[in-house]
């Protein structure tokens, strides 16, 4: 069995002024980085063996410092980058909900008819995501592993691993930063299926530990 606890980035400035974000990036907030400390938690509880994570600066913030100085193994992987919003990155919400508003509710609301101005399609990002989830298996083949990545990407990852209808998945809200989604992929030749067990746990964030592990902005490594 190969255990997956796939989670977002910690919180960001740009979350917190409803910035898109994509393969932009901002800096993670003085919550965002104690959510990503808090993430340790998690390490030890659940006896991690690896840590994946996207590429972006706020992804791999999010897994040094959950990783901390516990000896386990930090992979990069392309593949987990965000949903490349082209044009978009960095515009507030409210603001595209005014100038483009079809093309807008159609990001949120009708994914196959959204069309980027620069980025990627629903389609790219699916494709992108299959491929991400069969990397991860193969590097995470028979052990536990901590998946970070980002909001649109796992909500593409849930209707990679559930075959969910897409329009379902991306009309709830986006899972909270660090929360955790834990699923069981076990492969069959070249098969490899999955079950969900949690979606977007947050029994490790509640406010008073997070509250505990509050710290000032690290160093750059």
């Amino acid at each position: 069995m190969t255990d997956l606890y796939i989670t977002r980035h910690g919180e960001t400035q740009w979350n917190n002024e409803g910035r898109f974000q994509g393969r932009g990036n901002s800096e993670l907030t003085a919550k965002g980085l104690s959510q990503a400390v808090g993430l340790g938690q998690v390490l030890d509880l659940e006896g991690i063996d690896l840590i994946l994570t996207s590429p972006l600066k706020r992804a791999r913030e999010t897994a040094r410092l959950a990783k901390g100085e516990r000896d386990i193994p930090l992979i990069i992987l392309e593949s987990l980058s965000e949903f490349d919003l082209g044009d978009w990155e960095g515009l507030k919400l409210s603001d595209l909900a005014k100038s483009e508003p079809a093309n807008y509710f159609n990001y949120w609301n009708d994914p196959f008819e959204y069309r980027p101005s620069g980025g990627e399609t629903y389609s790219e990002l699916i494709l992108r995501m299959d491929q991400a989830m069969k990397e991860i298996y193969e590097l995470a083949d028979g052990k536990k592993a901590l998946v970070i990545t980002h909001g649109m990407a796992l909500m593409a990852i849930l209707h990679v691993i559930t075959g969910s209808d897409l329009k379902k998945i991306i009309s709830k809200p986006v899972l909270r930063q660090t929360s955790i989604t834990k699923v069981r992929a076990t492969k069959v030749h070249d098969d490899i299926t999955y079950e969900v067990e949690l979606i977007g746990d947050t029994s490790h964030l509640d406010e008073e530990t997070l509250s505990k592990l509050m710290l000032t902005k690290p160093s750059e490594e």
